[in-house]
């Protein structure tokens, strides 16, 4: 299939997960709310026709509630966000994918319809990439047509210009915007979406 979707995400692990939420949460509240943000993202995605690549940060699940027979499933590569996720990218391209997204596991916003519309995005010719923004000043959703290891390497991440620096470093590349979504680091961010907040209290 020409569409791929890879998914990012950290095993399921207390103490290891929304470590900024966990402050205000504790620790095992943390995991539950990140246990259901995961279920969200495999609900979401498993709607869209596309191959479907996880890559885990620390170890394949398998058993997990992620089925093997609809995902390929791999352990991220590199010493970095920036560089894992280029790896990623390059080994989708590489088994022959032409429009590849990724995207997090932590965006309760994400739906198939928004994954859809961003592949519609870049099936314009004069499209290179496509963001979907996060309301934070990161991103929830990249795309590409061809590898761009120039908008992932060197970077500084986990700040509030993350997509802006990644909109520079694409140079001359034609980029689009999606409309910007929320996702969940914080107990603020989480009071936002008072249907998970409900399954903790």
């Amino acid at each position: 299939m020409d569409r791929a979707i890879i998914v990012f995400l950290k095993n399921p692990v207390q103490g290891v997960v929304k470590t900024r939420l966990a402050s205000s949460i504790g620790s095992a509240d943390a995991l539950k709310i990140y246990e259901l943000l995961l279920e969200h993202t495999r609900m979401e995605v498993s709607q869209v026709a596309a191959s479907r690549y996880l890559f885990y940060a620390d170890k394949v699940g398998f058993g997990d509630s992620w089925p093997s027979r609809e995902y390929s499933k791999r352990i991220q590569r590199g010493n970095d966000l920036g560089t894992r996720m280029k790896n990623a990218f390059e080994d989708v391209f590489a088994e022959g994918a032409k429009e590849v997204i990724i995207l997090g596991s932590d965006c309760p916003e994400i739906t198939c319809d928004y994954i859809n519309t961003a592949f519609t995005v870049l099936e314009n010719p004069r499209t290179e990439i496509v963001f979907g923004p996060a309301t934070d000043g990161g991103y929830v959703l990249c795309g590409l047509k061809q590898p761009a290891p120039e908008i992932f390497l060197d970077m500084q991440w986990s700040h509030s210009r993350v997509l802006h620096d990644s909109i520079i470093k694409a140079g001359a590349k034609k980029v689009e915007l999606m409309p910007p979504l929320r996702d969940v680091d914080t107990l603020q961010d989480l009071e936002l979406f008072p249907e998970l907040l409900g399954k903790i209290r």
